[in-house]
């Protein structure tokens, strides 16, 4: 009897291990984890600044007032000609006193400004003595008097007078008188004449030598190499400050890796050998019932 309750246990146990072993869940496994994705992720667009954009105004013209430059004349220098002496009749009986005058000049033109030299040349060309021998010299209104030196005599100075007393002036002897002189800035541009005169008591002198003429031509200033001319130009004027304008680009996707986390896993199943074991203990457990209970019928 106790032998058949231990069989009908031992089956039981071993149908209830079935049974769970069967509709038991099967424990969850997961699937490997899956790899981090790197989704690419657009960087905002980089502003580009943009040149600025001017209105030019209108040019306003600054006019340049002229210099009032006049030209200088074209006309040539007078070339100077000599003329030779009239000789006046004298009284027979030999040479007599005659003082003469030869003016020139150390330039034919000059500047507004500019120093040159008159020189006089007095020479007695007879045989007897000129006595109380004077020259004079009145400067042209376009010159103005600098100095005035004289190898004999006195020389004196009224304004733009001249003169130089000589006195006696022996035969053939020769005084020279050397007069400084500038040209005004406000001389008129053109030619400028100037006289020499010599005087003297003696009776036998012969006027036609007694003058001598120099012209000066007043020109303007040569221009000096490298100046600027003055010229109207025009400055061209902004109104307001532009202000920069930016302009956006489009857009470039730059590859940024960003970790994802990982899904929930499905269960599988695989992997866990609890309900195999389940089911052998119970199938075990029902053999060892079954050989019970055929030992107990037999011992009966």
């Amino acid at each position: 009897m106790q032998a058949r309750v231990m069989s009908w246990m031992t089956l039981f146990v071993g149908a209830v291990l079935i049974g769970v072993s069967l509709y038991a869940p099967a424990p969850a496994t997961y699937a490997a984890p899956l790899h981090a994705v790197d989704t690419p992720t657009a960087e905002p667009p980089t502003p580009t600044p943009v040149p600025p954009t001017s209105t030019p105004v209108p040019p306003t013209s600054t006019p340049v007032p002229p210099t009032n430059t006049p030209e200088p004349p074209t006309a040539e220098p007078p070339t100077a000609t000599p003329v030779p002496p009239t000789s006046t009749p004298r009284p027979s009986g030999g040479r007599e006193a005659d003082p003469t005058i030869h003016k020139s000049a150390s330039v034919s033109t000059a500047q507004q400004g500019e120093t040159f030299l008159y020189t006089l040349t007095a020479t007695n060309e007879d045989e007897r003595t000129a006595n109380d021998v004077v020259v004079s010299d009145n400067l042209a209104s376009e010159f103005e008097l600098v100095g005035v030196t004289t190898s004999k005599g006195t020389a004196s100075t009224s304004g733009s007078a001249i003169t130089v007393d000589i006195g006696s002036l022996a035969p053939d002897e020769v005084v020279t008188i050397q007069i400084t002189v500038r040209v005004r800035l406000d001389a008129p541009f053109g030619a400028a004449k100037n006289v020499a005169i010599i005087s003297t008591s003696s009776t036998t002198d012969d006027p036609g030598n007694n003058t001598s003429e120099v012209t000066i031509v007043i020109v303007a200033a040569s221009p000096v190499a490298g100046t600027a001319t003055p010229v109207i130009t025009t400055t061209a004027t902004l109104e307001g400050t532009p202000t920069p304008m930016l302009e956006a680009t489009p857009a470039v996707a730059t590859p940024v890796a960003t970790r994802t986390p990982p899904r929930a896993l499905p269960r599988t199943g695989a992997g866990d050998s609890s309900p195999l074991l389940l089911l052998g203990l119970s199938l075990a457990l029902i053999g060892a019932g079954s050989l019970v209970w055929r030992y107990a019928g037999k011992g009966r």
